[in-house]
């Protein structure tokens, strides 16, 4: 028996349709292993069952539906949150009558660990840009990464978590620097009274923990010391891809939220491409076949603020979204014609895939016509020596007619500077008479690869296979 690896991103905004595509290849090739990669408790990958069955997987691999027996592993790369992980397992078994065991999560010992501590500053934080919101999902990841950008291994590791003193020590030390910003965003004053009193109230939360401490570091050391989930490391990893079969490398988010590619300051804190996996492949010297599949939806979407050129209210009020609504950080869900300008860019910054899977393709089944969105219209001058940094145009023509997104040597990417131009752009639409067949070759042409799959539904058995080896 062969080893095959699946690596799955989003090229979009996130919101792609990627736990669908999990389930369904976990259906069918019955992976030993998930790998999460990149992001944190912050993902929600809502699978739906045959029988209606729904959840939304934040930290568990997405493919247990399919294949109960299978293991989940949180690399290095992933933030992880341990009560989110309890949360999780105990909603699967309690809720929804799935045997799936602690012990099945294997969770890498560098991993970041998110404290209650991140997520109270972090949603602090969100709440004093006031209308100038990032789009944070209030789950603590962005605060995480920042400390660890900070301080590297002197924040809270999983592998901590097995040692008392270590544990009290870092998070006591992590509960004072945390009080200490509080402080400071509570003393600015706000125009809107409701912001002061909320940040108030997060601080005294911060407050209590001093008195729960001790508390606390002992929850986190239960999760270990009584078997609750596993400790993984690089020779754990390297085992696990030494084995047989199939394993299946889920990506969270979407790689137009790439920190040092997408357009900042709307993005997340964590790679979007698929470096991660193949930095874990790398180091693990494995030698199997790999598989690169991009998720895409018929459609467009946006959780959250940001650029969004071909976003359209009418378009939102045909298509619906029942789990996908405003909440209390990412403000509105939007929706908006497919922009093959922003795919090309999301499969350049992953690094290329070797197909797509498209997600959603029901709910633009009784459109007549597409409008596709085949570039970008702008009011700068081809002159502009920023316009050339960061665009291709179309040679030729009268107008400054933007036809690529170009990825920029890492670094190169000013802060906000991409965001800027974009915001002066303008969507080209093509009408494309909408049939399945015609749509599908449309974007094959357009973004120069294959598509794979194609998804009629949110269940397994609505995934249709355009490429025999999928």
């Amino acid at each position: 028996m062969s080893r095959r690896a699946f690596l799955i991103a989003g090229i979009g905004y996130g919101d792609e349709g990627k736990g669908s595509i999990v389930d369904y290849l976990s259906f069918k090739h019955k992976p030993h292993t998930i790998i999460r990669f990149n992001g944190g408790s912050q993902a929600m990958h809502h699978v739906v069952k045959p029988d209606g069955t729904v959840h939304g997987f934040r930290q568990i691999g997405s493919g247990m539906f399919a294949n109960p027996s299978v293991r989940t592993y949180l690399s290095k790369f992933m933030l992880v949150d341990p009560f989110f992980i309890h949360e999780e397992i105990n909603e699967l078994s309690v809720e929804k009558n799935i045997k799936y065991s602690f012990g099945q999560v294997i969770v890498d010992r560098e991993c970041v660990v998110i404290t209650p501590f991140h997520r109270l500053v972090g949603q602090m934080r969100e709440l004093v840009r006031d209308d100038k919101r990032i789009g944070s999902c209030g789950c603590g990841v962005g605060e995480a990464m920042f400390d660890y950008n900070l301080v590297g291994d002197g924040v809270l590791l999983a592998g901590d978590l097995a040692d008392k003193q270590k544990t009290l020590y870092k998070l006591r030390r992590l509960l004072i620097s945390k009080i200490d910003i509080a402080e400071q965003l509570v003393d600015v004053e706000y125009s809107r009274r409701f912001t002061k009193r909320l940040l108030q109230e997060k601080l005294l939360e911060l407050y209590d923990y001093r008195k729960w401490l001790d508390r606390l570091t002992q929850k986190y050391l239960d999760f270990f010391k009584f078997g609750f989930l596993k400790f993984g490391d690089e020779k754990k990893l390297k085992h696990i891809l030494s084995k047989n079969g199939t394993v299946i490398f889920e990506g969270a988010q979407g790689a137009l939220l790439d920190p040092r590619y997408g357009f900042a300051p709307y993005v997340t804190k964590t790679r979007m491409s698929f470096e991660n996996a193949n930095t874990l492949l790398d180091e693990s010297g494995y030698n199997g076949d790999c598989t690169r599949i991009g998720v895409m939806r018929g459609y467009s979407t946006r959780h959250g603020p940001g650029p969004f050129i071909t976003e359209d209210p009418r378009f939102n009020r045909r298509v619906s979204e029942l789990h996908n609504v405003m909440n209390a950080w990412q403000g509105p869900f939007r929706i908006g014609w497919p922009d093959i300008v922003a795919l090309k860019y999301g499969i350049d910054i992953v690094g290329g895939v070797d197909y797509l899977a498209v997600t959603s393709m029901d709910r633009i089944k009784d459109f007549n016509k597409i409008r596709v969105c085949e570039a970008y219209d702008t009011d700068l001058v081809s002159t502009n020596h920023i316009l050339n940094k960061y665009f291709e145009l179309h040679a030729g023509s009268k107008i400054n007619r933007i036809t690529r997104i170009k990825v920029l040597p890492e670094g190169k990417v000013g802060k906000g500077e991409l965001t800027k131009l974009l915001k002066r752009c303008r969507p080209v639409y093509k009408n494309i008479y909408h049939h399945d067949c015609r749509y599908v070759d449309y974007l094959r042409h357009s973004l120069g690869v294959e598509v794979g799959i194609i998804s009629h539904g949110p269940t397994r058995k609505d995934k249709i296979e355009l490429i025999p080896a999928c």
